[in-house]
């Protein structure tokens, strides 16, 4: 395969521009793919054929700006294929946010979580370190890596107690980033990020669960509402990353708003603006939920201005009237 263009290339306005890869189609590699277009970078989307097309937040994002990224397909196990697209490409940013992410899943399925979380991983930087050394890696790791926090609030010093085959495989990952970074001296980003949301995503997360539903039907069926969480917005959350990786050196982040809230609390604020109704069902319950995730507001790179009842509201919007802010948060870069 080959991809034409140098690295950096020079746009109307004169300015030097980048060549981004991005991994994955969900919510955090849609908005990064607005950011970048938006600037006017060359972005690579890598993102596996669906019988179905494009995923619903990659279209969005194509429809509001009218362009498109290009895309290069491969599934993120297929490892060769993917180490070749990074040496051919030797992009100046990439951005792995692809994985399984779904946390739920990966109680039944910890194989395939760690060879898409973890070794996928390894075939992107290994390809760095050999035929690209200059390019700079995004990693992000999740609050999750804390499972049952020994502390509160959780620190980039916080000891590690992953409760899920997700959490171990994204404790994989800090480890790995440090190997190339320590060992091989790469340009690696891993942020510990805590949860975000956004408009753009999927039903099968809590959050937009709760809203889709409450909107669209008046009801909603969910598990554990006691789980507490830090929401922030992933529009904000992804400006964040790019500034980071722009701005800073290399080295491990951690990132939330410092604003702790539990399902039922986002619960009862979305019945309160949009009315409706619940039940619990106990067959939802994860084997094992981490809980108390917030962290030490003063470690974070850039402080967060979007809190978890403001990601309510956006998605609100959304579901009721096809409202997007993305475009308004991410429309200065």
């Amino acid at each position: 395969m080959r991809f034409g263009l140098g690295n950096a290339y020079i746009s109307a306005c004169g300015c030097e521009l980048m060549k981004v890869l991005i991994t994955g189609a969900g919510q955090d590699s849609s908005l990064s793919t607005y950011l970048h277009l938006r600037r006017g970078d060359q972005v690579y989307v890598l993102t596996r054929r669906r019988a179905d097309g494009l995923t619903d937040q990659m279209q969005k994002v194509i429809d509001v700006l009218g362009e498109s990224p290009f895309f290069v397909y491969a599934d993120l196990t297929e490892y060769e294929n993917v180490f070749d697209i990074v040496r051919e490409l030797k992009p100046d940013m990439i951005y792995h946010y692809g994985a399984m992410s779904f946390v739920p899943y990966s109680y039944n399925n910890p194989i395939y979580t760690a060879q898409v979380n973890e070794l996928s991983a390894y075939a992107i930087l290994e390809a760095v370190r050999k035929h690209s050394p200059e390019t700079k890696v995004f990693l992000p790791a999740s609050s999750e890596v804390f499972g049952k926090p020994v502390e509160y609030p959780q620190r980039l010093s916080t000891p590690l107690a992953p409760v899920s085959p997700y959490a171990i495989s994204k404790v994989a990952l800090l480890y790995i980033a440090d190997y190339y970074r320590k060992v091989w001296k790469l340009k690696v980003y891993d942020f510990i990020t805590f949860n975000h949301e956004s408009e753009l995503r999927g039903e099968e997360f809590v959050t937009m669960k709760i809203v889709k539903n409450l909107v669209m039907k008046g009801h909603v069926v969910l598990g554990n509402i006691e789980a507490k969480k830090d929401w922030g917005y992933a529009g904000e959350y992804v400006k964040i990353f790019d500034r980071v990786m722009e701005k800073e050196e290399p080295k491990r982040y951690i990132l939330c708003t410092g604003v702790i809230a539990s399902v039922k609390d986002f619960l009862s604020y979305v019945i309160s603006k949009v009315g409706g109704t619940y039940e619990i069902d106990e067959s939802l319950y994860r084997p094992v939920d981490a809980e108390g995730m917030t962290c030490d507001i003063t470690e974070v790179p850039v402080k967060p201005q979007y809190m978890w009842w403001d990601v309510a509201d956006i998605m609100i919007k959304y579901v009721k009237y096809g409202t997007l802010t993305f475009p308004e948060v991410l429309g200065n870069v």
